[in-house]
């Protein structure tokens, strides 16, 4: 996330979109509350891609899909991650 990219939208804002959303780590769907030891600002895409599992659930998921590709590509965690950084 980028501060300048939140303040820039945070000044002209769009009625019904933004780029940045208000996440929970349990979400409220499992009993989570909107408190601040709770929440954290996140992205749209992270948001949607979060949905209503936790935040420990959607990192478990994105590790066993990045293990799954590893092992499909047969390389190590290094090789993997330096074919994809940007």
């Amino acid at each position: 996330m980028s501060l300048k990219e939140l303040v820039k939208e945070a000044k002209r804002p769009q009625h019904g979109r933004s780029r940045f959303h208000v996440g929970h780590v349990r979400p409220k769907a499992k009993g989570g509350a909107n408190t601040p030891e709770n929440t954290y600002w996140t992205t749209d895409l992270g948001n949607r891609i979060q949905g209503d599992k936790t935040l420990a659930e959607t990192v478990k998921t994105i590790i066993e899909m990045a293990e799954f590709h590893r092992r499909r590509e047969n390389v190590e965690w290094g090789e993997l991650v330096n074919r994809y950084v940007d």
